[in-house]
């Protein structure tokens, strides 16, 4: 639907998370093929309009007010979707989208240094967004590459999220470190078994 969000708050979410990884897929594949082309920019126009207006930021508007609800794990979808596709296409629309919801990630963000949760994804997105000349706000990045060897709380430390973890570890060099050993063990006893 245009302009607003139409789906209930259980749903939001979901759909968000679900567009976002669909959209990734299609960044991945689909930059050579016209149709699969123009499907992702379908699939980034939705999710542009869906943040609203980037020129509301910062007064509970816009990307602040699109992803105050959301979880960690879906704003950074979100937020990785957007900064791939305006450097892929470079889109001075989505690149305004996509810093914007990174100062949104940052002004969400507590004021005292420590464990602020940050993700994977959200780490993929400021690298990425930073690699590819995108304004990055430097606590957020700072913060989320400072939480990369640091264990998964228990609530947190299902197989998604161990996994991503683990993974950003190892591309940082981190993958003798007591806290990637970990996951993976953590990893290990949580394959899915054949009965």
């Amino acid at each position: 639907q245009s302009g607003t969000f139409t789906f209930d708050g259980g749903h939001r979410e979901r759909d968000l998370a679900t567009h976002s990884l669909a959209t990734l897929v299609l960044l991945g594949e689909g930059l050579g093929d016209k149709a699969l082309s123009a499907d992702t920019r379908k699939a980034l126009d939705w999710m542009r309009i869906q943040l609203g207006d980037t020129q509301l930021v910062g007064d509970d508007s816009g990307t602040d007010l699109a992803l105050s609800s959301l979880s960690q794990v879906t704003s950074g979808l979100i937020c990785l979707s957007l900064v791939e596709g305006a450097l892929l296409y470079g889109d001075t629309d989505l690149r305004a989208i996509a810093e914007a919801s990174l100062a949104t990630l940052d002004r969400g963000l507590p004021m005292q240094p420590g464990a602020a949760g940050l993700g994977g994804f959200t780490l993929l997105a400021l690298e990425t967004a930073q690699q590819g000349g995108l304004r990055v706000p430097v606590r957020l990045l700072s913060q989320a590459r400072r939480a990369l060897a640091v264990t998964l709380p228990t609530l947190d430390a299902d197989a998604g999220r161990l996994g991503l973890a683990a993974f950003t570890q190892y591309m940082y060099g981190l993958g003798s470190n007591k806290n990637t050993r970990q996951h993976i063990t953590q990893l290990g006893a949580r394959l899915p078994t054949t009965a």
